[in-house]
């Protein structure tokens, strides 16, 4: 398991830290950005090619590329609703499924839930991948990064691994300022590293995170290993059955990746017991967690698809809502770079009204209602983000997200156990 801390043997309980659910630790400088979730804009995205590989190698590498080549600070996500904008949805390449055995059970997916020697992400025991016997979704001619690292002994000294002096500062003031903390945990240096860049140097800011998530990850026992990674999606994907679609990290931009199907998200079987609200949140953790291997994908940023075609009377939860904003998903350290919604229709558009007060400003700025994907020649009506990703059906979908999980898991495990700050340097970032 990738072991992020070293509890003090003389510390006291960590107190409590209470958090207002509108309260914003993460103020965003674009101020253009902050009006996007109250316009309806109109996303027009190319369908990408299928049957032309030769054509559509991008596309399903797992490339999300944009047709405006962002930067946030030109307010793209709000200031141009009467413009078409295009998007390349990345899709996950189909194999021949017919030699690989898939299980019908998640629970028995041969090789992917199954443990690790020690199970830890953050030791230095032996991680080595089991990749060779896995499907990718690549093809040997494709370019892998996530792969390719997971080759590299020194994995850790890759360039997406360095930090520029300014954030090496930052993250050893915060392991200064935590050292003095008898109220918190030791962090490993990666995750210090990941709260100075995520807060840009806000001490105080980064502290409140630390302190939330180590008090989230004592109350469910979350223990940041790969198997328990990989335990805990898994539990996530039967709790909401087609409602998680890709997790991917892209290989060009060095951002993370998440697609999802928000109308299959059942809020309300989420908080019928403690063991669905436990695997509903600490899934969540990870789902976050896996699509942040390396410094250079924490520094990026995260990128989110979310299809509300389905978006009924059974999602709009909002005390799930201010929960999960309450215990874990304002301050947990994670940058958003866009969060795409398609097929928004009165009810979800409603929805994102009522709670654009309790999800942070750093994530309602960067939200763009009304995406569409493109109708095909015989569509009479939209096409959702399943008629994509779900393919070729809901079992094979979670195990190429499980197969992809363990390599990147297994990347950040390493990295955890062989980063340290002192020799991180370089002149500017990946």
């Amino acid at each position: 398991m990738y072991s992020n801390k070293q509890p003090r043997t003389d510390r006291s309980e960590a107190p409590e830290t209470e958090i207002s659910p509108s309260d914003n630790s993460e103020e965003e400088s674009d101020s253009t950005g902050s009006s996007s979730s109250s316009e309806l804009q109109e996303e027009v995205i190319p369908e990408p090619r299928q049957e032309d590989r030769s054509s559509s190698l991008d596309t399903e590498a797992g490339i999300h590329r944009n047709g405006d080549e962002e930067s946030d600070s030109s307010g793209s996500s709000s200031g141009s609703s009467s413009e078409l904008q295009e998007e390349v949805i990345p899709v996950p390449r189909q194999e021949d499924h017919s030699h690989s055995g898939t299980s019908s059970s998640l629970d028995n997916v041969d090789g992917i839930l199954s443990n690790d020697e020690d199970g830890s992400l953050g030791s230095e025991g032996d991680h080595e991948t089991n990749s060779e016997h896995e499907e990718s979704d690549y093809d040997d001619e494709e370019v892998d990064l996530i792969g390719n690292l997971l080759q590299d002994p020194l994995c850790h000294q890759h360039s997406t691994m360095m930090l520029t002096q300014e954030e090496q500062r930052w993250a050893l003031q915060l392991k200064e300022a935590v050292v003095n903390r008898p109220d918190l945990d030791e962090e490993n240096d990666m995750w210090l590293a990941q709260y100075a860049i995520v807060t840009e140097g806000d001490i105080s800011n980064a502290l409140k995170r630390i302190a939330r998530i180590q008090a989230f990850q004592k109350q469910y026992g979350v223990n940041n290993s790969v198997e328990q990674g990989l335990e805990m999606l898994s539990k996530l994907f039967q709790l909401f059955p087609g409602g998680l679609l890709c997790l991917d990290v892209d290989p060009v931009k060095n951002e993370g990746l998440h697609v999802m199907n928000n109308g299959k998200h059942n809020y309300i079987a989420a908080m019928e017991s403690e063991e669905n609200w436990r695997s509903c949140m600490v899934g969540c953790y990870y789902y976050f967690l896996v699509c942040q291997p390396t410094l250079a994908t924490i520094r990026n940023g995260h990128q989110t698809m979310g299809d509300f075609g389905s978006f009924d009377w059974d999602n709009l939860k909002l005390e799930f809502c201010y929960q999960f904003n309450l215990e874990m998903g304002e301050l947990y350290p994670i940058t958003f770079t866009k969060f795409l919604a398609f097929n928004t229709g009165t009810l979800a558009n409603m929805f994102w009204s009522l709670v654009k007060n309790v999800y942070s400003k750093a994530l309602i700025s960067k939200l763009q209602l009304g995406c569409r994907v493109p109708l095909g020649e015989e569509d009479e009506v939209p096409r959702s983000l399943s008629d994509i990703y779900l393919q070729p059906s809901l079992e094979e979908t979670n195990k190429r997200m499980l197969v992809r999980a363990r390599q990147l898991f297994t990347l950040r495990a390493r990295n955890e156990a062989n980063f340290r700050l002192h020799q991180s340097i370089r002149e500017s970032p990946s």
